[in-house]
Parts: C-alpha cells; sequence; structure tokens
C-alpha cells in the first residue's frame, strides 16, 4: 500500500522550507562571489555586504561569527551570518548587539519594532533607553502574534518579500487581496488570463481573496510549477505527473499525457519524473534528499562555480550530469 499523497497545501507547506534553505545558500553565494573573491569577506566590507544595518551592530555580528579571529569570513561564516539575520530577531536598540532566533530579547508594545536584549532590558538600563512607563514582553511572544499570518519559523527575507508583493497588489489597503486586484496586478505585468487562472489556485481556502500566507506558497510554489513544453500546459509536480530530461541544462518538461501520447520532441531520451522539492534555477535542479541540500540532478561545472567556496572539490562531482 502506498503512502497518502499529501494535498497541495501540506506540499507547498514543506516545500517554503525547502526553497528558503536554498535560497540562503544562494544568498550567501552571491554575495560571496561579490565580495569574498580576495580570500574572504573583509572586516570593512562587512557593511556593503549587509547595507542598511548600524555599523556597531555589523561589528558585533563580524565578530560573533569570525570564529578564528582572522578578520576575515570564509564562506561557511558568511552562510552562518545570513541565516542568523534571516531567523533573528534583529538588534538591541540600546547597545546594537545582535538578537538571534534561540536569544531572548524583549519589544515594547507601544512602539513599532523597538527590542532590547536581555542585559539591556534590566530596569536600570530600560529607563536610559526608553520612556519608563511603555510596556515590554517577551520578542517571541509579540514576533510569534506579528506573524500569525504566516505559516510558524519563515524568515524575515521570505516574510518581507511577501509582505512588500502583498502591499502592491492590496490597491484598496484593506488588508485583503481580492480576485480582482490580483488579476489587475498581474495583468499589468502582461500574464496571459490562463497563467492568473493556474496562480489563483493559490487561494487554497477558496474565499475569493488571498492571504498573506497563500502568497507566500505562491511566491515559492510556482517553483513547483512545470511547463510542459509540447502543449503548454502547467502543473504542480508532486500532484502532477512529469517527465524531465537528464541529459542536459535546458530544461525540458513533458506532461504524461503528451509522453503517453508520443508527443516528445525532445533529442534526448534518457527522463524521470520530477520531484516535487526539486529547484531549477538556469538549468540546475536542486533536490532536498535526507537533509543533503546540494544534490544535484542536472547541471554543469560552470554554473556550480559559485558554490565552490562552500562545497569544495565536491563541486566537480555534483557537476556532472547524471
Amino acid at each position: 500500500m502506498g503512502e497518502p499523497q499529501l494535498s497541495l497545501q501540506e506540499l507547498l507547506a514543506v516545500y517554503v522550507r525547502v526553497y528558503e534553505e536554498r535560497m540562503l545558500v544562494d544568498i550567501a553565494a552571491e554575495m560571496y562571489a561579490n565580495y569574498g573573491y580576495r580570500g574572504g569577506i573583509q572586516r570593512h566590507e562587512i557593511g556593503a555586504v549587509l547595507p542598511g544595518n548600524p555599523d556597531r551592530m555589523l561589528h558585533k555580528l563580524f565578530a560573533k561569527f569570525d570564529e578564528d579571529g582572522s578578520g576575515v569570513l570564509d564562506a561557511k561564516e558568511l552562510l552562518a551570518i545570513v541565516r542568523y539575520v534571516n531567523f533573528g530577531k534583529g538588534y538591541c536598540d540600546g547597545c546594537f548587539e545582535p538578537i538571534g532566533e534561540k536569544e531572548r530579547g524583549f519589544m515594547c508594545v507601544d512602539c513599532s519594532g523597538y527590542i532590547l536584549c536581555v542585559s539591556c532590558y534590566t530596569i536600570n538600563q530600560r529607563e536610559r533607553f526608553h520612556p519608563p512607563r511603555h510596556q515590554f514582553v517577551a520578542a517571541s511572544e509579540l514576533l510569534a502574534a506579528q506573524n500569525d499570518s504566516f505559516i510558524p519559523g519563515v524568515g524575515n527575507f521570505l516574510r518581507d518579500a511577501t509582505t512588500e508583493l502583498f502591499q502592491k497588489m492590496d490597491v484598496d489597503g484593506d488588508g485583503h487581496v481580492t480576485h480582482a486586484e490580483f488579476r489587475q496586478y498581474h495583468r499589468a505585468l502582461g500574464y496571459s488570463e490562463p497563467v492568473i487562472a493556474f496562480l489563483l489556485q493559490f487561494d487554497l481556502d477558496g474565499d475569493g481573496r488571498l492571504s498573506k500566507r497563500e502568497l507566500l506558497y505562491m511566491t515559492v510554489g510556482l517553483n513547483m510549477a512545470r511547463t510542459c513544453d509540447e502543449c503548454g500546459g502547467l502543473s504542480f509536480v508532486g500532484q502532477d505527473e512529469m517527465l524531465s530530461c537528464v541529459e542536459c541544462t535546458a530544461d525540458y518538461d513533458v506532461c504524461l499525457a503528451c509522453w503517453n501520447a508520443g508527443r516528445c520532441s525532445h533529442p534526448h531520451s534518457k527522463f524521470k519524473f520530477s520531484e516535487a522539492f526539486q529547484l531549477r534555477t538556469a538549468g540546475l535542479q536542486y533536490e532536498h534528499l535526507h537533509g543533503e541540500v546540494w544534490q544535484l540532478k542536472v547541471g554543469d561545472a560552470a554554473l556550480w562555480a559559485k558554490y565552490q567556496p562552500f562545497i569544495g572539490d565536491k563541486v566537480e562531482s555534483y557537476a556532472q550530469v547524471k
């Protein structure tokens, strides 16, 4: 007896985790490619790598992850910082100490985003930084309430990007994105009606409007969608069966209906069923398998070059077509 098939919402909830982990690796790889070419990220470069943050906070963050005290961040230390910033609570408005996901902080319920670390929250310190009559609560408690429209554990990067997109679509500012607002936004971007109708499947509860959670699912779930290169139909991998070429870096997919009907004009002959949690970018396919986010399905050495600082010589074996 086979395993029960997951619903689209269950598939998407899992895929958000896979997508976010892969996204953080790609962010770190891009940063390292831009700034680490001299052997690592120098202390004076951290402001350019993470713009928009106070210098005092960045210097503390650098020191926290420069484990060997060399004054240079290697690729893995940079990835650790990217993860820390993504899942963290921000930094203390009193002393600029970074506050990580597992570290305690206290937020003012009367001010937007004002947070203090444990040290600065003590009575004497707190009144130095903040009006004495303002009420503070544990940061984790307040952040959980603020982010209850998302699935638990989603980091800052995805949450902020989704919120920004949501606000662009919410034309009347009532806190909801109706189907009409969604269509208006995507028509202006040149989307066809069939594609818009496909995207509206992310209205998972069928209430005629998209929540932030559903918009998050749409943002990441589009990477689960495949277009059949024969009939042009869109399908969700994991719910619908698609076959992908495993001999080239051109993303070629064919739906099962076209395959069974003999409609396959691709020159290669080796295909496999697409997997629900693959991420594909520029001809690469990544599979999240047993915690190994580097697993390669299709690719070449040139496309994998930016990951070499993270995985060393293994990039050569990962870059071979399988």
